[in-house]
């Protein structure tokens, strides 16, 4: 043990990095302490203003914000702790290691008598203790207050998720530098180079799968694995800034943070043998030796050339312009960029070694440069061959995953991570060979349009779009699949006779699993309703999912669109560690659900007339503003219709009021007809009949700002007079 860690070289470490691990500690804690207490002021306050009724919010959504605290991730309350990976382990292994860059330092540290590799374990557990002592104390210190916020929590997963991904991540930085330090003299060499470590591997790795995902566009942008850029935490964030993602997703997931870890661990294990056999004549010099310093320098004007190699590798496989316009505005494109990278190259060893003669004498490596773009192109092109004839035969695939884990053409929406359905699909497999024969017969018709059109849109033209996983027994194939217009509703169909797959839909989590629901009225904001109602609905709901076809299914738990639901419920519920989210709708496919929807609203609201509300409003003495809101939703064979109708009212300086409808006198006249139909509506509602639903909102805001409200809801049997005073109002042709 004495021979790789000494207790007083790591004491002298913790010494020397004291002052800047102190004001670390410090900003960090200052830092959690404000926002902590920002937040729980900023609800309080806005708790406050809704109480006093300065602001309009109603439903359920009022209820939970009032009752529970707002749960937030460890990031949203510690945002700083992305310093600790970027500034402060750079900024440590710099300062602590400074003295390789010293020719005197060095020869001092190198003359103790100790093993080097001694030198470097106690320097870095200094480094990686200070690290420790700043994340967790300021973790530790986040967690304690938000026990005593009462309008704000925190999600104890990500605050395990996150805190390991920050330490995982600076760790991986300072072997990186430690990396660099030991190969390089220079402190500008450091950062250069420890950059290069860091970016130009996965920077390499993330530009040939979005190079062949644009090439072949059967291919999705990530291949997974350890091909996906966001499997690193220090790279994963810097990149998706630059080709779009969450760029938190590596901070809130357990694979991120152990690869990371092992990539800091090969890091580690080459710095220290650089380290080991490094000379103390390495200071000062920008390179240990000059192959090193030949790598260096090409580096640089390599990530320039990936852009003219992406253009060249368009014109001759796909024979598109990358940058548009004509071939001669690409040959001049491309001839620009090659110089920028010529004059990258020269400046690096100008700037690292501070030599004329350096630059001079690096003219006869310029030949690297240029096999280097000659290689990738190969790389490249062979690559594009490859996928082009990669298309597996329909009996070697064992089963298929749909997976919406992007922008799905199946789902109709960008449903992201966290949603419930999303997670469900990626998690099954289905084996039905009709659906497994279709998807391999749309994927080859997919790769021939690629081989034989110049067009870069030609295969997602007049089509729909699949994530598809191809099991082959052995490993997966992850494609995009297009899917011809005219053919999508038979592959709908034939995707309906799996039982696999439509019970990721039509199985709906029970009622007791879920960690919130909430329903939303159409044309209005989230429904207040009891619990035992909210359950009784959400179990007739789960009833008749079961018994939707799968289109239906799909339709009705759309994220951003609601069809031809006239309610819908939005659910939180906790899924493998993580809380996921959906919709599910309530329309007249789901007749048990639309039942006791209508008597439970009716049950609930007040049966006066919300139209005559609107009609008779007026601006009391001592308010200053009245906005009146009237909703309608026509349930017609199945089908929704909307409408409404608004009224507001100010009071002037000199004492006199406006007022103002977004409707005519004709309408007004509508509207007075309308409400004497629903005066005489029967009190039973047939739901075999047209049915329409009327809200109602109104605000009344005084003269000190402060606000009341008031909200109603109900439904209304609508004959065949009701029906046409709907259509001419709303000036919709309902029949």
């Amino acid at each position: 043990m004495k021979n790789i860690f000494n207790k007083k070289l790591f004491s002298d470490g913790m010494r020397q990095l004291r002052t800047i691990g102190i004001m670390g500690l410090i900003i960090f804690c200052l830092e959690t302490v404000f926002v902590v207490i920002g937040n729980n002021m900023s609800n309080a306050e806005w708790i406050a203003s809704y109480t006093a009724g300065q602001i309009t919010i109603s439903g359920s959504a009022a209820q939970t914000a009032l009752n529970m605290p707002e749960v937030c991730t460890l990031l949203e309350l510690h945002p700083i702790l992305l310093a600790a990976i970027y500034i402060l382990a750079p900024v440590m292994v710099l300062y602590l290691f400074g003295f390789m860059n010293r020719r005197n330092s060095s020869d001092f540290y190198h003359s103790i008598p100790v093993k080097r590799e001694c030198i470097a374990v106690s320097f870095l557990a200094a480094i990686v203790a200070w690290l420790c002592i700043i994340v967790l104390v300021s973790t530790a210190l986040c967690c304690i207050l938000t026990l005593f916020t009462p309008y704000v929590a925190i999600n104890m997963y990500s605050v395990l998720t996150t805190t390991l991904a920050t330490l995982a991540g600076s760790v991986c930085m300072l072997a990186a530098g430690f990396l660099a330090m030991s190969i390089t003299g220079t402190y500008f060499s450091n950062i250069a180079v420890s950059v290069m470590l860091l970016i130009f591997p996965r920077g390499l790795i993330t530009f040939f799968t979005v190079m062949m995902s644009s090439l072949v566009q059967v291919l999705p942008l990530s291949l997974g694995g350890i091909l996906d850029y966001n499997i690193n935490i220090v790279v994963g964030n810097v990149i998706s800034l630059f080709i779009g993602g969450d760029a938190l997703y590596p901070m809130t997931h357990l694979v991120p943070s152990l690869y990371t870890l092992v990539l800091a661990i090969v890091y580690f294990v080459i710095g220290m043998y650089a380290f080991k056999i490094r000379k103390s004549e390495t200071a000062t010099m920008p390179a240990s030796n000059r192959h090193l310093q030949n790598i260096y320098r090409l580096i640089p004007p390599m990530c320039i050339c990936l852009l003219p190699i992406a253009a060249v590798c368009q014109l001759i496989l796909r024979r598109h312009e990358m940058f548009g316009g004509t071939n001669a505005m690409n040959l001049f494109y491309i001839v620009l960029f090659y110089f920028i990278a010529v004059i990258a190259y020269f400046l690096y060893e100008l700037i690292s070694t501070r030599k004329i003669a350096n630059v001079m004498k690096s003219f006869k490596s310029l030949w690297t440069l240029a096999a280097f773009n000659v290689l990738f192109v190969i790389i490249i092109a062979a690559g594009y061959f490859y996928e082009i004839h990669n298309v597996p035969s329909a009996d070697r695939v064992k089963y298929v995953i749909i997976n919406t884990d992007d922008y799905s053409s199946l789902t109709r929406s960008d449903v992201g991570h966290d949603y419930y359905f999303t997670q469900k699909a990626a998690a099954t497999k289905i084996y039905n060979q009709e659906i497994i024969s279709k998807l391999v017969s749309y994927l080859e018709q997919n790769i021939n349009d690629i081989k034989t059109t110049d067009d870069a849109d030609s295969v997602s033209a007049y089509s729909t779009r699949l994530s598809v996983e191809f099991g082959k027994g052995i490993g997966t194939l992850r494609r995009k699949v297009y899917v011809p217009l005219n053919e999508y509703q038979t592959f709908i169909n034939t995707l309906n006779k799996s039982d696999d797959y439509t019970s990721i839909y039509k199985n709906l989590p029970e009622y007791n699993s879920l960690a919130s629901c909430e329903l939303y009225m159409t044309g209005h904001s989230s429904w207040k309703i009891s619990d035992n109602d909210k359950r009784d609905l959400y179990e007739a709901l789960c009833e008749d999912f079961r018994s939707l076809d799968l289109p239906a299914a799909i339709s009705h738990t759309s994220r951003y669109s609601s069809g031809d639901c006239i309610g819908r419920f939005y659910v939180e519920v906790n899924y493998k560690s993580s809380t996921l989210n959906f919709y599910a709708g309530i329309s007249a496919d789901t007749p048990r659900a639309l039942k006791l929807l209508v008597e439970r609203i009716n049950a609930a609201s007040d049966a006066s007339n919300a139209v005559n509300k609107l009609l008779d409003a007026q601006l009391p003495d001592g308010y200053a503003v009245r906005n009146c809101t009237l909703s309608f939703t026509l349930l017609y064979d199945g089908n929704l219709y909307d409408g409404s109708a608004t009224r507001s009212f100010y009071n002037n300086l000199d004492g006199s009021n406006d007022s103002y409808a977004d409707y005519t006198e004709n309408g007004a006249e509508i509207l007075n007809k309308i409400a004497d139909r629903l005066d005489s509506a029967p009190a039973t509602i047939d739901l075999n009949r047209p049915v329409l639903c009327v809200t109602y909102n109104s605000s009344l805001t005084d003269n000190n700002a402060r606000r009341t409200t008031e909200s109603g809801c109900r439904f209304y049997q609508a004959d065949d007079e009701l029906v046409n005073l709907f259509s001419t109002f709303t000036k919709t042709d309902v029949r």
